[in-house]
């Protein structure tokens, strides 16, 4: 009997200890997947057609509500493609060997930024909005990320990661790449810059969402969320926010409420006002990649939403 009762000690305290190794992986690997989701894990993108994972469509609407942004890994390293909206005409805008993504549109839409990744870093190039008269603005041993046109056109805003590093710090430059200069403070995780209508400030994600002020260098956490984009008028931003970043909601650029309007049930890639700024548009990705998914109009109650455009790998 006394041996019976060693044995399913030692059995009990055997799968106990297992539990415990178990929990313990699953919270590494959800803190893990969190910094993922926040600021990558590598230095640079893996290419796509090495088996790298794709970051997503990162479809922005633009030209008034007439076209569609985005880059799709369906040519087997990342390309960004127009979008005719009305007529379902599509344009390849880059065709190198390398990944091409993460393109945003100037105010008027005549420009349009994007990363290229070759040889294992990331740099911003700038391109005309048919393709034409591409340039590359950023060099170096950095991996440059997520740009931003300012309203007036004149600089960019992006963040930039060292070599190894999976800490990204916002910086911003002139549209010609000439003068740089840091926003945030070293060693302060933040990145996906985005300008307010004036150029005062600029938003981006870090642990929440982070305002800067461009005059007086300080800065304030406005609350949770991530992938801001500011109205027309300054007042709020367009924020995905959840634990899974799976329900679309606005925030007040200066008190930090959120008012949340629409939960698709799926992945948020992007989320947007339109140019009226009664609107909000969304893309909603079959899975955090982002591979598959739809660019949804919704309006601000959250009560009418309207199918824009459906995009595939």
């Amino acid at each position: 009997m006394s041996q019976r009762v060693n044995t399913f000690n030692f059995g009990t305290k055997g799968y106990l200890f297992a539990i415990a190794i178990f929990i313990a992986f699953s919270i590494t690997v959800l803190i893990f997947l969190r910094v993922k989701a926040l600021f990558g894990v590598s230095g640079s993108y893996e290419h796509y057609a090495s088996g790298g994972t794709y970051p997503g469509h990162n479809a922005i609407v633009f030209d008034n509500g007439h076209k569609l942004l985005f880059s799709s890994p369906r040519s087997g390293h990342g390309d960004i493609y127009s979008l005719d909206i009305a007529t379902g005409q599509e344009i390849c805008l880059t065709n190198s060997k390398d990944y091409d993504g993460e393109a945003s549109p100037s105010k008027t839409g005549h420009k349009i930024v994007y990363v290229n990744e070759a040889n294992g870093t990331s740099h911003i190039w700038i391109m005309d909005s048919n393709g034409n008269n591409k340039r590359q603005l950023t060099a170096g041993e950095f991996n440059d990320r997520n740009p931003f046109f300012s309203p007036d056109e004149r600089k960019i805003a992006f963040d930039r990661k060292s070599l190894g590093s999976s800490i990204p710090s916002v910086f911003e430059m002139d549209v010609e790449g000439r003068t740089i200069r840091q926003i945030s403070q070293k060693g302060f995780g933040a990145g996906s810059p985005t300008y307010s209508p004036d150029g005062l400030f600029l938003y981006a994600r870090s642990d929440g969402i982070i305002k800067f002020d461009l005059l007086s260098g300080g800065y304030i956490k406005l609350g949770d969320g991530d992938a801001p984009r500011p109205s027309p008028d300054g007042l709020h931003l367009a924020i995905k926010s959840g634990e899974y970043d799976d329900v679309v909601s606005i925030m007040d650029t200066t008190t930090g409420v959120k008012k949340d309007i629409v939960k698709p049930g799926e992945y948020i890639d992007t989320v947007a006002f339109d140019d009226s700024g009664s609107d909000l548009y969304y893309f909603s990705g079959k899975d955090i990649r982002g591979l598959a998914g739809e660019m949804w109009k919704v309006s601000l109650d959250g009560k009418t939403k309207k199918l824009i455009a459906t995009l595939t790998k």
